[in-house]
């Protein structure tokens, strides 16, 4: 059992390692769309090893391999998920080119949906109720494929529902020094935060702030830190290059541990034990949601009090305030809050895996 376990690590890093010169040096060049930091790392590249290993690699192949496994959604325990599973153990069954052994193992696992009935929702209101901007409920359609109904709407994956609502904060990336500095300016109690992914874990972002009395989170993805600043769908981002869109939001797993939320460090088989939901660690207290750096823009640019730090500052035209809390006096939301609806639900499923070893 632990020489298969140092096999697959092993061939994982192997596929990793792989993947990256693939993909650096596989792609057909076109302009100057590719990340500054690119250059950076391929400077440290043994181009000779990298000419070898890339006259036994067929490009043709490989394109039609991604193809095949991206043409569909695949979230996990989706339809699109199963196809995933059934294509790979076909695939390292295969007499010729597969593996020695290959095995698909089924596992019971907690995991988090949004409600597809009740999108989640980011709006800002008016003392009165009147709702003055609605945060995108979905990306931008480029693509025909984007009308997927299999595609999943944005969310924070085990994010706890609720609706909370209140002035608006701009916290940096959510660190607890972030937090520190914001508190010695103002009473964060009841505050909505806005942060930027990085510096802090997804689900760090809202479990730094819950001490401090914020009661929702709301993450995008900084254009600064992933797009070299560059924003516009008209000829900068994708479709034109692989930078993120304005509208794209990045998901993933709101959690600080690693495999089965209720199985920690054991596998989620039937008859494993599963801790009580409530003694749950290491995920969101409070609801945390999303969002495009586009709907980011315009929250951040219309926030009042004092200007954050320079190392707080982003790639909008304006300057990142902290909030007064909460808009500007002469924004077009001034006194206004920020209400998050969340309708997470969490529930125990059958999701599969695909096993091998050589």
């Amino acid at each position: 059992m632990i020489k298969q376990v140092l096999i697959s690590i092993v061939f994982g890093a192997a596929v990793l390692t792989v993947g990256i010169l693939i993909g650096h040096f596989g792609i057909t060049k076109s302009g100057s769309s590719a990340p500054s930091w690119v250059k950076d790392v391929a400077k440290d590249v043994d181009e000779d090893f990298v000419e070898k290993f890339m006259s036994t690699v067929d490009n043709i192949q490989i394109q039609e391999n991604l193809r095949e496994l991206t043409k569909v959604p695949h979230m996990a325990t989706t339809a699109g998920d199963e196809e995933t599973v059934n294509l790979m153990l076909k695939r390292w069954q295969d007499p010729s080119t597969g593996l020695d052994q290959a095995w698909r193992e089924e596992y019971l696992v907690h995991l988090s949906f949004p409600d597809p009935k009740n999108p989640n929702k980011v709006t800002v209101v008016s003392p009165s109720d009147t709702v003055l901007h609605t945060a995108r409920e979905k990306e931008k359609r480029y693509t025909p494929d984007q009308d997927d109904p299999e595609v999943v709407q944005p969310y924070a994956a085990y994010s706890p529902p609720g609706h909370p609502k209140g002035k608006l904060v701009y916290a940096n990336q959510g660190k607890p020094s972030d937090y520190r500095k914001l508190n010695e300016t103002m009473d964060l109690r009841g505050t909505i935060a806005i942060t930027r992914y990085g510096g802090a874990g997804r689900a760090a972002k809202a479990i730094n702030a819950a001490p401090y009395g914020v009661i929702g989170v709301l993450v995008y993805t900084e254009p600064l830190d992933i797009n070299d600043g560059l924003m516009s769908d008209v000829n900068e981002t994708y479709p034109h290059s692989w930078y993120l869109p304005p509208s794209g939001v990045e998901r993933g797993s709101f959690n600080t541990h690693y495999g089965d939320m209720r199985t920690p460090y054991l596998a989620a088989k039937d008859e494993t034990y599963r801790i009580p939901i409530e003694d749950i660690t290491g995920i969101p207290p409070i609801p945390i949601q999303p969002i495009g750096f586009e709907d980011a823009y315009i929250l951040i640019c219309a926030l009042g009090g004092e200007a954050a730090p320079s190392v707080w500052q982003g790639a909008f035209n304006c300057t990142y305030n902290f909030g007064g809390p909460g808009f500007r006096n002469t924004s077009a939301f001034n006194n206004s809050d920020v209400r998050l609806d969340i309708f997470n639900n969490n529930v125990l499923k059958n999701s599969s895996n695909v096993m091998g070893n050589y």
